[in-house]
């Protein structure tokens, strides 16, 4: 069931939809004169943020990053806007933190004014700054994950280190492709030929190209740290089997000699020396024991150990 709000002040008109069917996407661009295709592009996955401006009003698709804590993926939000000077239509299929505190702010008395009568294009840009802003905490969990891991990698390597890495990896590049677009996008809003975007506003609109471009940034630092903390973590690893198998490579060097001495010795013949003799056994023992010593020496002396 979709959540529908409606805001109205002397200004502007602003419409918020959440989770719309497609009967009431069609009304709704009915009403407003939205073009059909714009009306599919709301409630389609594989859109690209863009900005299609129409006789009397704008269309933008926006993506932004949320974070589940429970899959610890990151995961694109979208969100559908149609502006004019006098409304504001916006459509997002999922809940939006951002647009729901937007919302309440709004129906505060002491705030509406405020938010509402600068105009359409203001409170088109308040959505596109709290939104953005709410990518600050999901970058910030990249970071601590990102964190621990070091923390992991260069205190205890293990095969569960190997598996966080990839994840962590495809959050950032996930992220980056959510960011990489809006870069070009929200530059349109300065040089729009559409006159909707008055020019007061491109120093706001700076301000957020500002925040993307951080996010940006940090995101490509963190790109390049769980890189190299992918390729210590292998050495490390490797490093760790490679004493595993000098150990063992070491331990059967030293066993091959006493394993031919007892093979020899094993072979029931009389005629072998010490054979009956009482003292035969302590004997080829000690022998063993001077054979396991000289091995030893001598790996040492080559520094193999």
């Amino acid at each position: 069931m979709s959540i529908q709000t409606v805001i109205e002040s002397r200004q502007l008109t602003w419409i918020d939809v959440e989770a719309p069917t497609h009967q009431e996407l069609a009304a709704i661009g009915e009403r407003f004169g939205f073009h059909e295709l714009t009306i599919n592009d709301c409630i389609s996955y594989n859109q690209r943020p863009k900005l299609d401006e129409y006789p009397d009003h704008v269309f933008v698709i926006l993506h932004f990053p949320e974070y589940c804590e429970d899959t610890q993926r990151i995961y694109t939000r979208q969100i559908s806007l149609f502006l004019s000077k006098r409304f504001l239509v916006s459509i997002h299929t999922e809940s939006n933190a951002s647009l729901e505190q937007l919302i309440g702010e709004c129906h505060l008395r002491e705030n509406r004014s405020k938010l509402l009568d600068a105009g359409a294009v203001h409170l088109f840009y308040l959505i596109i700054d709290r939104c953005m802003d709410a990518a600050f905490p999901v970058l910030d969990a990249v970071s601590a994950s990102l964190e621990k891991l070091e923390e992991e990698v260069f205190s205890k390597p293990s095969e569960q280190t190997v598996q966080e890495i990839p994840v962590l990896r495809r959050n950032i590049i996930n992220f980056r492709k959510i960011i990489g677009p809006e870069r070009d996008l929200i530059a349109s809003f300065e040089h729009s030929s559409y006159g909707i975007f008055p020019e007061d506003l491109d120093i706001f609109f700076d301000d957020i190209l500002d925040h993307i471009e951080k996010i940006w940034l940090t995101l490509q630092h963190q790109l390049e740290t769980v890189e190299g903390l992918s390729t210590t973590n292998d050495s490390l690893l490797t490093h760790r089997t490679n004493e595993t198998i000098k150990f063992l490579t070491i331990f059967s060097a030293l066993m091959l000699p006493l394993s031919v001495i007892t093979g020899l010795w094993g072979m029931n013949m009389v005629w072998l020396p010490l054979a009956g003799n009482p003292f035969g056994f302590w004997g080829m023992l000690g022998f063993m024991l001077i054979v396991s010593s000289l091995s030893l020496c001598f790996f040492k002396w080559k520094k193999w150990i």
